[in-house]
């Protein structure tokens, strides 16, 4: 849960958590259900938003994700959650693709300085798009910024750093 948590109720905090549970356990129908019984003083928040987002992205409606994602960076811009999710989505929903997706997130570089996602999601994209050397730019950020080994053991696997993966080898 956000920063923002503690001004949810307890019941709906209760909602959250069983929501996440079920998505957890990849029962989208039941966390659907949990988040249907909300109270719609609490729909737009942070946290609500992004349960929601990942229900959508669960079903693979990618559509519906990327407006929750839209509405959540317009109540929280600050919440990296919105910008990674933003993104995604727009990869992934008709009309969308790698070059837009990259586009949404590009901003959150300067904004989250110190993050691993959005450097390493940039990687990813800067490497469907043809792009090398930004992608191994990017990567090495995101190694900065985190677990040397975590990043490097995703990044072996990642099929959308393929085009890298001798640099990625050499960064062991």
């Amino acid at each position: 849960m956000s920063r923002n948590a503690g001004e949810l109720s307890r019941g709906t905090l209760l909602r959250l958590q069983f929501a996440e549970g079920w998505l957890g356990l990849n029962c989208p129908s039941e966390a659907d259900k949990e988040l249907s019984g909300l109270d719609e003083s609490v729909v737009g928040h942070p946290d609500v938003l992004s349960l929601k987002w990942s229900l959508c992205a669960a079903n693979g409606d990618w559509s519906d994700a990327y407006l929750l994602a839209k509405q959540h960076l317009d109540v929280d811009e600050g919440d990296l959650r919105a910008w990674i999710n933003h993104s995604y989505a727009i990869r992934r929903m008709p009309g969308g693709g790698i070059q837009e997706a990259h586009d949404a997130l590009y901003p959150a570089l300067d904004r989250f300085p110190k993050d691993v996602l959005v450097p390493y999601n940039l990687a990813c994209y800067q490497c469907r798009l043809g792009n090398p050397e930004s992608g191994i730019r990017l990567l090495k950020r995101a190694i900065k910024n985190g677990s040397r080994s975590a990043i490097l053991a995703m990044a072996k696997k990642d099929p959308d750093l393929q085009l890298i993966q001798k640099a990625v080898m050499k960064l062991e």
